[in-house]
């Protein structure tokens, strides 16, 4: 599919992995060479809640996607895992709703850090929030600028 893509545009082109994978590493290493640009690092994880009362599925679909704080640590692990993997840029998603979130995400290899289920839950003030924590856990502790940040947890 990439490489079909990367045939059909000009435009630089971001593969969204999925973190349920046995390597993914692997993975990101074959859609670069296949004309990837970036890597988006990670969609959800496939879940599911049971309502204990009514003895049934909560989701209509009966499952969905996690996200949200619960995907964080398995998202921080799939974008230091790719930082060591590739060297495209990695867009960081998963769980990221705080400055200190996005700092994180950054240490673990990340280029870029995106936002999602915080942005629907509070709306795009969120974005102003987590860029003034950002910069507020930068001046505590020493850092002059994101790249500052960028893969410190790295080996």
């Amino acid at each position: 599919v990439t490489r079909t893509v990367r045939k059909a545009v000009s435009l630089p082109i971001s593969i969204k992995l999925a973190p349920n994978v046995p390597e993914i590493s692997r993975i990101a290493q074959a859609v670069v060479t296949e004309g990837a640009d970036a890597i988006t690092a990670i969609n959800t994880m496939p879940a599911m809640l049971i309502d204990a009362i009514a003895a049934k599925p909560v989701l209509s679909n009966h499952t969905g996607g996690l996200s949200g704080p619960a995907l964080k640590p398995i998202a921080l692990r799939c974008v230091y895992e790719l930082a060591q993997a590739v060297s495209v840029p990695i867009i960081g998603t998963g769980g990221v709703w705080s400055g200190r979130d996005a700092a994180e995400m950054l240490m673990a290899g990340a280029t870029l850090v995106g936002v999602g289920s915080a942005v629907v839950r509070n709306g795009p003030s969120i974005f102003n929030r987590i860029s003034g924590e950002l910069s507020q856990f930068m001046s505590e502790n020493g850092y002059a600028q994101l790249a500052d940040l960028r893969g410190k947890a790295l080996p």
